[in-house]
């Protein structure tokens, strides 16, 4: 599943950011991306380049503080940073101002799509000997397969410590730095305090026949309710929902905006941030956790292999799982939930116990795809 894409510009478009004092808008191009050389059958592995790999050669120091600052100055060296993101223009544009407020001598690179579409990308470039990306940031469903087939730099943060242990790999092949968290979202117009939702459970109720509506992809959601309640379980749950007729709608944005309209009563399921953004901006919409633990969308950072700019990418990787970055980064930016333990959080979400989905987990997301659509239903 996809970040919140609502309000989405073009999938192509392509951000050059830079600056010294702050961030300027250097160019933005729209259409395809710059044409890659076709895929060379002896080109299926990037080269090895004796620069990069002696760039991404951990700093040799005595203690931490020296090697954070051998690593800064790498960092400051190189200058730049190239990142893929899931997330749209505008919190891309914020996520940089954020992270030049720690490192003002950094530029950018920035380029937005789905995570499928960036998955797609890295490869075609990899499998070309022109890796063009530092760091990848989106949904960890598709971006699963750069893991797999070994692309991404194995890199140890410093900053993991305070992580918890599922949210990364023990490896540095990669990390969780937040969540999005799936909620019942509902109409406060339509559905009263008496009648409103509290699980997931309650949505088999015949009281909501004809008002349910669910993201026609949310497999994930589906996936890990499997693993919290047991298959058996979680199947009668959601063949008793289904007999409630929930509408199939496409896009998590689209889903949220029809409950903020009144089109569509309750959603089985939406990103925690966007209904509370709504609630927030005095929409008629509230929400409810729906499971304990709570089911997530996680986002995946990787480093890539053969990065450009590696001390860049591992700096920028150092602050994302660090607490200001998360704090500054996650919680301010992008209103998702932080996984560091010690961040300041907002009241809705402190004492959250979420599920932190091993890769295992992630991989089945397609398998079990066609026994979603089959049980709600969905052509």
């Amino acid at each position: 599943m996809e970040a919140d894409l609502s309000g989405r510009i073009d999938r192509r478009r392509f951000l050059r950011i830079a600056g010294v004092a702050g961030l300027s808008l250097a160019g933005v191009a729209c259409g395809a991306p710059a044409a890659n050389p076709a895929p060379s059958p002896a080109a299926t592995t990037p080269p090895k380049s004796t620069a990069a790999t002696e760039l991404t050669a951990s700093p040799k120091a005595a203690t931490a503080e020296e090697a954070q600052a051998k690593l800064v100055e790498a960092a400051k060296k190189e200058g730049r940073l190239s990142i893929y993101d899931s997330a749209v223009i505008e919190d891309l544009e914020n996520r940089a101002k954020a992270f030049k407020k720690a490192y003002p001598f950094m530029e950018f690179d920035l380029y937005r799509g789905d995570s499928g579409d960036l998955t797609e990308k890295a490869i075609t470039e990899a499998k070309a000997g022109r890796n063009q990306v530092d760091v990848i940031r989106a949904s960890a469903g598709g971006m699963v397969p750069l893991v797999d087939r070994g692309l991404t730099m194995k890199y140890k943060s410093p900053s993991a410590i305070d992580m918890p242990k599922d949210s990364y790999d023990p490896e540095g092949a990669w990390y969780y730095p937040e969540h999005m968290l799936h909620v019942i979202a509902y109409n406060t117009k339509l559905i009263s305090p008496a009648e409103a939702p509290k699980s997931y459970e309650d949505l088999a109720d015949p009281r909501f026949q004809g008002k349910l509506a669910i993201e026609a992809e949310c497999t994930e959601w589906f996936t890990q309710m499997k693993s919290i309640m047991g298959e058996a379980k979680f199947l009668d749950l959601a063949r008793r929902i289904a007999a409630n007729k929930p509408r199939p709608i496409k896009g998590h944005g689209t889903l949220a905006r029809l409950v903020v309209t009144g089109e569509t009563p309750v959603a089985v399921m939406i990103y925690q941030h966007r209904a509370q953004m709504d609630k927030e901006s005095k929409a008629p919409v509230d929400w409810v956790f729906g499971s304990k633990p709570v089911t997530t969308s996680p986002v995946m950072l990787l480093l890539m292999k053969d990065a450009p700019h590696p001390n860049a990418a591992k700096l920028y990787l150092d602050w994302c799982l660090s607490k200001q970055g998360q704090e500054e980064d996650v919680v301010k930016v992008m209103n998702r939930f932080p996984l560091r333990s010690g961040v300041d959080l907002p009241g809705h979400l402190k004492g959250v116990q979420v599920f932190n989905p091993p890769l295992e987990n992630v991989r089945l997301v397609n398998e079990v795809a066609p026994q979603f659509r089959q049980v709600f239903d969905i052509q």
